[in-house]
């Protein structure tokens, strides 16, 4: 099951993403990506405890 999260910039609804467990191979890329295009602060939302997350 993904779980949707809901995005705003300026506090103004921009969007949603939908999310799920499994790290997609081209993570690293996309991050890179993301900072070119001038997003500084890329966070990963989880439920899951710290074990899970850092692996």
């Amino acid at each position: 099951m993904d779980t949707i999260a809901v995005v705003s910039v300026g506090g103004k609804y921009a969007g949603f993403v939908t999310i799920a467990d499994e790290i997609k191979p081209d993570t690293t890329d996309t991050v890179k990506r993301l900072h070119a295009a001038g997003i500084r602060e890329v966070l990963m939302l989880s439920g899951d405890k710290d074990s899970v997350v850092q692996k």
